[in-house]
């Protein structure tokens, strides 16, 4: 090995990996970092109160990289604080103990954020995993400064065990907020807060796989159209919170943005559309409010395109328009407007649309049915 390659000449990397009943994930997604090309690394575990074979399996390890705090139960934001407030690299990243990164992926992050120093964060794409299969969905984030700030005011566009981050964005920024009315997800929060202050950036490449359990935070939400299908009040109650925190967020990062000193009526109304929680828009909302939120989107746009600078910025605003009308028509119950059908024929599959329509024939034989 070549003293430029050594460990010696390479940034030490801190993986923080929050853990609550790992098993059976936990070991294949510590194997996938200890096999990482990118040897000088060091593994802060939080046990937090497992009560599965997590703590036998981690008292079994033997490799000195790693290192195990075991600790009653207090969340994984205030784990995954721990271990960063732990942790000896320049470099951080927290790592699900679901997830899996792929062998080149700390080398190409750290060879990234040593050649871009105005980038603090870096993520990548990622392969989509339901349980132990493969699926052919993909996570497929921006990429540049720009687009990833514009994005941000729509959802979290990053994979959250991508992101590698220097130790000095925790050190100015703190880590996950333990304010249990803003947390989950605490990865949206957190990388919207570090928005504000610093330059973030996603690699093209599928350097992790995300894998989707029954079981995970982000399993909680649901499309409107799914939400009857939710059986027990308690995960209907879940559903609500996650998805009232989603709306806040995105109205908070447009409001911060145009530096609105609160959060507007116009800003809430965009978060509610957003994220299809319609019944969270003012009443009676109509097409004035709707053009103010299309003109803060814009006025948003057009100053993300000039701060990073970025053309593209202004480009994602225009594509985003077609579905900001669809989103304005489906609040409103406009089923059958031109601009609503005229999204789903262009961005969904025909089979998609070939069931919608069954489903409204369904729906009006239904009715006429009831009228007879």
């Amino acid at each position: 090995m070549s003293a430029a390659n050594s460990s010696t000449a390479m940034p030490l990397v801190s993986v923080v990996m929050p853990v609550r009943n790992g098993m059976p994930w936990l070991a294949l997604a510590l194997d996938s970092v200890l096999a990482q090309t990118y040897t000088n690394i060091e593994v802060i575990i939080i046990n937090d109160g497992s009560t599965d074979g997590t703590s036998q399996y981690l008292a079994g390890l033997t490799d000195s990289r790693v290192r195990v705090i075991d600790q009653d139960n207090v969340g994984v934001c205030q784990a995954a604080n721990r271990g960063f407030a732990l942790a000896s690299g320049e470099f951080i990243t927290r790592h699900d103990h679901d997830d899996i990164s792929l062998p080149e992926r700390l080398t190409k992050q750290v060879t990234f954020l040593k050649a871009h120093p105005q980038i603090a964060l870096v993520g990548s794409w990622a392969q989509i995993w339901q349980g132990e299969h493969a699926t052919s969905r993909i996570h497929r984030h921006p990429t540049s400064p720009g687009l990833i700030a514009f994005e941000l005011l729509f959802n979290d566009p990053f994979v959250n065990s991508s992101v590698l981050f220097r130790k000095s964005v925790f050190e100015q920024i703190g880590g996950y907020t333990t304010d249990t009315a803003r947390s989950n997800p605490e990865d949206y929060e957190f990388i919207s807060r570090v928005a504000r202050s610093f330059w973030l950036a996603n690699l093209p490449e599928y350097l992790v796989i995300y894998r989707e359990l029954e079981s995970s935070h982000s399993s909680v939400i649901r499309p409107p159209s799914q939400i009857d299908s939710i059986e027990s009040q308690k995960d209907k109650d879940e559903h609500q919170s996650f998805a009232r925190r989603l709306v806040l967020f995105s109205a908070e990062n447009l409001s911060l943005l145009l530096g609105e000193p609160a959060l507007s009526a116009t800003a809430r109304n965009f978060g509610a559309l957003v994220h299809s929680q319609f019944h969270l828009l003012q009443t009676p909302f109509g097409a004035d409010d709707f053009a103010k939120v299309i003109s803060q989107v814009r006025q948003a746009a057009m100053q993300l395109a000039v701060q990073f600078p970025d053309e593209a910025v202004l480009k994602a605003y225009e594509a985003k328009l077609p579905w900001l009308h669809y989103q304005y028509h489906t609040a409103l119950n406009h089923t059958y407007h031109p601009r609503r059908l005229c999204y789903l024929a262009t961005h969904r599959t025909w089979d998609e649309n070939w069931l919608s329509v069954k489903k409204a024939f369904r729906k009006l034989l239904a009715l006429d049915t009831h009228n007879t």
